[in-house]
């Protein structure tokens, strides 16, 4: 019974660690209508906590919002501050971009640090697509 327990709980561990995309590139922001995109840096206990949380909310909004991560340091990391004119200053920090008419994306939304699912889901999303 024990082996069945560590091997369900290890397989989810694994197919939760794929639940969020890597950003790869900016034009990923701007093909859907809207984006949700998490910057972590290594070694952060909060960011860790924050994703882990996040996948469970992933599959009940993957209809209505992309979910991405975005690592400190990594060239598309880079670039993406630079287009969008952003100082990081704390981890995690969570934007949220809609696509406009001219297939522009907008930050739309902007966390800082952790957040708990209950203020994503109760007060952002329900905020975020009223608007839609």
């Amino acid at each position: 019974m024990k082996k069945i327990i560590l091997i369900t709980l290890l397989l989810s561990s694994i197919t939760s660690l794929y639940a969020m995309q890597r950003l790869t590139s900016l034009s990923q922001i701007e093909e859907n209508s809207y984006s949700f995109i998490v910057l972590e840096r290594n070694g952060c206990p909060w960011c860790s906590k924050y994703k882990s949380e996040l996948d469970f909310i992933i599959d009940d909004y993957e209809d209505k919002i992309k979910f991405y991560k975005l690592k400190k340091g990594s060239d598309i990391f880079k670039k993406f501050t630079k287009k969008y004119n952003l100082k990081i200053i704390i981890y995690p920090m969570t934007y949220i971009f809609k696509k406009s008419k001219t297939n522009e994306a907008k930050i739309v939304y902007e966390m800082y640090g952790y957040k708990p699912l209950e203020y994503i889901e109760d007060d952002v999303f329900k905020e975020i697509f009223k608007s839609k």
